[in-house]
């Protein structure tokens, strides 16, 4: 079975992680690989904080995007910021 067989349709049905690896038979991190992949196989699977879900339109899969969007965005101020201390010790002697 392909994880895409335990995720429901539609943001409403949406299905936490930790169920999700429930009903496969797998841990969490299992779980969030899967998703990975069927998601670059092409699997319209969104998520939020409410779980995961297939998308049944474009509204939610809009949703997830921005969602995405918003993470990828944070982890490049982190990273930003991490090199400019990093500079700074580097500057330091450190």
């Amino acid at each position: 079975m392909k994880i895409s067989d335990y995720i429901p349709t539609g943001e409403k049905n949406a299905i936490s992680n930790r169920e999700l690896a429930y009903r496969a038979g797998i841990n969490e991190r299992g779980v969030r690989k899967l998703v990975h992949d069927a998601r670059i196989d092409g699997e319209p699977i969104c998520s939020s904080d409410s779980g995961y879900w297939l998308a049944e339109n474009i509204a939610e899969v809009d949703l997830s995007l921005r969602r995405i969007y918003s993470q990828i965005k944070q982890m490049v101020e982190t990273a930003h910021n991490l090199e400019i201390i990093k500079i700074e010790m580097l500057s330091n002697g450190e």
